[in-house]
């Protein structure tokens, strides 16, 4: 799954472990999609990620109506 990685930016590298926020109208905190994708190619504004093939699709529709954020975990 590729995303956009806005201006705020996580000090990324290849391998490193993620997980992924919806942030949206309805839980502007932030509710939890994925734990633990695998993040496979860095760009300037981009980033690309490995994703269980359980959460594609809810993580798809999630991006309809809202961003997904990152956040970064722990090596």
């Amino acid at each position: 799954m590729a995303l956009d990685r806005g201006s705020d930016s996580l000090p990324l590298s290849v391998g490193d472990r993620v997980d992924l926020i919806a942030v949206d109208d309805y839980s502007p905190d932030g509710r939890l999609l994925i734990t633990e994708a695998r993040v496979l190619d860095i760009e300037k504004d981009g980033v690309t990620v490995a994703v269980p093939v359980e959460g594609v699709a809810e993580l798809t529709a999630t991006r309809r109506w809202g961003d997904v954020a990152l956040a970064l975990l722990p090596g």
